[in-house]
C-alpha cells in the first residue's frame, strides 16, 4: 500500500525529471537553430555587435527557445562602443540582411 507522502514524493520526482528533460530539449532546439558562431557580426534593432560567446537560451512564449549572445557593441564605423562596450543580443531580434 502506498501512502500519500510516497505519492507526493514520486510525483515530485516525476515533475523534476520532466522539467530537466524539457530544458534539455529546449537547449537542443535552440542550438540546432543557431546559424551564428563566435566572431560573427550581427545586427538587431539597437545596432551591430560581434559575438563573443553564448550566454544561454531564452524560452519563448510559443514554447520554443532562442539563443542569447554575449557581444561586443559596435558603432556605425565598426569600432567598439565606448559608452556601452558589451551587451546581450537575443537571436529573435537579429535582422536578416
Amino acid at each position: 500500500m502506498m501512502t500519500k507522502e510516497e505519492l507526493r514524493e514520486r510525483l515530485q520526482a516525476l515533475d523534476v525529471e520532466y522539467k530537466n528533460k524539457k530544458k534539455t530539449l529546449l537547449i537542443e532546439y535552440a542550438q540546432s537553430n543557431n546559424p551564428y558562431k563566435v566572431g560573427d557580426i550581427i545586427q538587431d534593432h539597437i545596432g551591430k555587435a560581434r559575438i563573443e560567446g553564448i550566454d544561454g537560451i531564452y524560452p519563448l512564449i510559443d514554447g520554443t527557445a532562442c539563443m542569447v549572445y554575449k557581444c561586443v557593441n559596435l558603432t556605425v564605423k565598426g569600432e567598439i562602443n565606448k559608452r556601452e562596450p558589451k551587451r546581450k543580443v537575443y537571436q529573435t531580434n537579429i535582422k536578416n540582411e
